[in-house]
């Protein structure tokens, strides 16, 4: 439904070599434009140019950039940090729940989140990068 509505989709993982090849077989891996895998990367996150090389796979700056995540390995923090609008996800793990920023329960809301952080003016584009 994101990419549907015009966002571009970056996946940011600290994950072993073996994730990293069996990636392109997933059939998670068509849903997202980029992906980053900290093995192949050398940085891990929450080093901040982990956050910059998924921006730049994708053409944009950091700070049109939406991040969302469980909170594991203080992520929504670095990302935050190159001036990412930063989301907790709390439907599949909640790794940090003491991020006082946005929440969303269900990644199906995040089409209508964004929509309305757009019209709040907190994000600058809802077709932007993701």
């Amino acid at each position: 439904m994101l990419r549907a509505g015009g966002h571009r989709l970056a996946l940011v993982s600290n994950a072993t070599s073996d994730t990293a090849q069996a990636w392109p077989h997933s059939r998670l891996a068509r849903r997202f434009d980029v992906a980053v895998f900290s093995c192949e990367a050398g940085i891990a996150k929450p080093d901040p140019v982990i956050y910059r090389v998924a921006a730049q796979r994708l053409g944009v700056d950091a700070a049109d950039c939406v991040f969302v995540g469980d909170g594991g390995d203080g992520e929504l923090a670095g990302a935050a940090a190159v001036g990412m609008t930063a989301l907790r996800t709390t439907e599949h793990n909640d790794s940090d729940p003491r991020w006082n920023g946005p929440v969303v329960t269900a990644l199906g809301d995040l089409p209508i989140l964004l929509r309305e952080m757009e019209l709040e003016g907190r994000v600058a584009n809802a077709g932007g990068p993701l």
